[in-house]
C-alpha cells in the first residue's frame, strides 16, 4: 500500500503558494519568494499554476535541511549545528547532493565541513571517498583525508571490493605505495642487517650496518610491527608522532633478560631510561622519510595521469 501524503509540520505555511512534495510523499507549503533566491534550481516557471504538487525526488529527511538553509524565518543555525556536529552525519552525503542540485550555498559549505570530519572516521570515509572520487575538484583535500584513513585502517581489499573495476586498480596501487614508501626502507634495512654478537664492535667507534646481535634484531622487528598498528589504529598523524624521538617506545626486555645478558656488552644502547637499541633511532628516521614521501591521493592520480572526475 502506498503510504499516505501528509504535511511537514514545521512547513505547514497558511499563505503558502507551493507545494513540494519529497520522495516519501512529505509535503512542504512553500512561498515561491523565497525559493526564488534559488531561481537555478527552482525556476519560477516550473513551477505551474498556484497550488500544483512539485515532486522531487529527495527524501523529507533531506529536503526539511534545505528549506531550513532558505527560509530566513526558521532555525538556519539549527540545521547547520545538526549537520557540523554529527546528528545527521548519516544524510550527509545526500544533503550535499541535493544542496549541490538546488544551489543552496549555506548548505553546501555546511556539508564539505561535515564531509571533512566524517573522512577522518572509518565508520564514514569509505563513504565520503567513494562520494568524493565522483565529485569536482574542490573536494580534493576531503578525497585526500579520507584516503588516507582508509589506507592506514583499512585492509586494500575490503576498500577496492567497494569501488568500480578501474577505481579499484587505482585504489590497490596507491596502497601499496603508500606502504611502501613509509616501511619499505625500513624492512629492507632491517632484512640487511646480519646478525652478530654484538650490534657495535668493541673497539670500533659508530654502528656496523651488517651487525645488528639476535636480540636487538628481534625487539626492532615488533618495534616496526608496533610502529603499523599506530598506523592502522591513529592513521598518519599518530604514526608521525610515534616516530619523533621522544616518543619512541621500545621493548628492551628481550635485550635486558635475553640469552647470555647481551645487554651488558652489546654496546649499542643508549643511556636513556628504559635502554634501548640505538638503530631504533634509524629505521624512525626511514619511516619518516617515507612518510614525507607519500602521494596524497590526488597526487597519485595526477602521477597516474587520471584525475578526479567532474560530477556527471
Amino acid at each position: 500500500m502506498d503510504p499516505v501524503v501528509s504535511v511537514h509540520k514545521d512547513f505547514n505555511l497558511p499563505d503558502a503558494d507551493v507545494i513540494i512534495q519529497s520522495s516519501d510523499k512529505i509535503q512542504f507549503h512553500l512561498h515561491r519568494k523565497e525559493l526564488a533566491a534559488h531561481k537555478e534550481a527552482f525556476p519560477e516557471a516550473g513551477f505551474g499554476i498556484a497550488g500544483e504538487t512539485v515532486l522531487l525526488k529527495e527524501p523529507a529527511s533531506v529536503l526539511e535541511v534545505l528549506f531550513r538553509f532558505i527560509y530566513p524565518n526558521l532555525d538556519h543555525d539549527q540545521a547547520s549545528l545538526q549537520l557540523r556536529g554529527g546528528k545527521l552525519d548519516q544524510l550527509v552525503v545526500e544533503i550535499d547532493k541535493a544542496a549541490q542540485k538546488y544551489e543552496v550555498a549555506d548548505a553546501k559549505l555546511s556539508c564539505k565541513e561535515a564531509l571533512s570530519r566524517l573522512a577522518t572516521d572509518k565508520k564514514y570515509a569509505i563513504d565520503v571517498f567513494i562520494y568524493c572520487r565522483s565529485q569536482s575538484e574542490e573536494y580534493g583535500g576531503i578525497l585526500n583525508a579520507a584516503a588516507s584513513k582508509l589506507a592506514s585502517s583499512c585492509d586494500a581489499f575490503e576498500v577496492a571490493e567497494r569501488l568500480p573495476d578501474k577505481d579499484a586498480l587505482i585504489w590497490l596501487k596507491y596502497h601499496k605505495q603508500r606502504h611502501d614508501k613509509i616501511f619499505k626502507a625500513a624492512e629492507d634495512w632491517l632484512d640487511r642487517a646480519l646478525a652478530s654478537n654484538y650490534c657495535v664492535e668493541r673497539y670500533k667507534t659508530g654502528f656496523s650496518s651488517d651487525g645488528i646481535c639476535d636480540p636487538c634484531h628481534a625487539c626492532l622487528s615488533l618495534w616496526l610491527r608496533k610502529i603499523k598498528i599506530n598506523d592502522r589504529t591513529g592513521g598518519a598523524s599518530a604514526l608521525r608522532t610515534s616516530l619523533q624521538p621522544q616518543n619512541i617506545s621500545y621493548y628492551p626486555n628481550y635485550i635486558k633478560h635475553g640469552p647470555h645478558n647481551r645487554s651488558k656488552h652489546c654496546g649499542c644502547e643508549t643511556e636513556k631510561d628504559p635502554p634501548r637499541c640505538q638503530f631504533v633511532y634509524k629505521l624512525a628516521e626511514l619511516c619518516t622519510e617515507g612518510l614525507n614521501q607519500v602521494w596524497s591521493y590526488t597526487g597519485f592520480l595526477a602521477e597516474l595521469g587520471a584525475s578526479v572526475p567532474q560530477p556527471q
